[in-house]
């Protein structure tokens, strides 16, 4: 499944097709998480809130919990306290 998800994204990519570069980054970030390659899940979050859905509570939620699992807890919680803080 991850060489299709590359192939897919850089045919996404190539053609700048922004809604399914968005969609194959979450999906590989998904599958990223579920396999403990927590550095790969970070990365695909922070560039879909960077280029994609800025300050997306759904997107900062999912990047809390990568950095929760990968003992960032610091950061894990200052990005939950932003989201909660929004919402307010």
């Amino acid at each position: 499944a991850g060489h299709d998800i590359e192939a897919a994204l850089a045919a996404a990519e190539r053609a700048a097709d922004r809604p399914l570069i968005e969609e194959l980054l979450l999906e590989r970030a998904q599958l990223a998480r579920q396999t403990n390659v927590l550095a790969r899940a970070k990365a695909d979050l922070e560039h879909v809130l960077e280029h994609h859905r800025p300050k997306s509570p759904a997107i900062e939620s999912m990047l809390a919990g990568v950095l929760l699992d990968s003992g960032e807890v610091e950061l894990a919680l200052a990005r939950a306290d932003s989201v909660l803080e929004r919402d307010r």
